[in-house]
């Protein structure tokens, strides 16, 4: 694989609705590796670690589960990414937990939601790598984003 450049995508994610993080370029033979992914709160004015806390999910299929119980399924092929902070801002570098596949390969779309007590909007920050490769490579990782074996 040849790395041919470095992304960032950032925006903001409302509770339990997926936005979508257009990435596909209609080729087989580009992908991106994500290589950072962090959630953290809007508002810090809250004082309850209730609304500055969260889980995020990045995802290479739209429709996964938004039950607390299955938010992250590290189990589906589809599962990229999970970060969880709690707390507030000043505690949002110690207090942060993420979790990325270490063979993540995106070749189409990704999908990002977040899951909350408060039922707030929140930041979210991916960082990826662009990479040139085989088309058979590419095939393959768009089969296995799709959840299918």
């Amino acid at each position: 694989m040849k790395k041919i450049g470095s992304y960032t995508a950032k925006g903001k994610a409302s509770h339990l609705i997926e936005e979508k993080i257009l990435l596909d370029d209609g080729e087989f033979n580009t992908g991106y590796v994500v290589t950072g992914f962090t959630i953290y709160p809007i508002d810090f004015t809250g004082g309850s670690p209730s609304t500055t806390s969260g889980i995020g999910r990045l995802a290479t299929q739209d429709g996964l589960s938004v039950v607390r119980e299955s938010f992250i399924d590290a189990s589906l092929n589809s599962f990229v990414a999970a970060d969880a902070i709690s707390g507030g801002f000043e505690n949002v570098t110690q207090d942060s937990r993420s979790f990325i596949d270490p063979d993540n390969l995106i070749i189409q779309d990704l999908f990002v939601t977040i899951l909350n007590a408060a039922d707030k909007d929140m930041n979210y920050m991916i960082t990826m790598d662009k990479y040139q490769f085989t088309d058979w490579k590419g095939a393959l990782a768009m089969t296995r984003n799709k959840s299918q074996a």
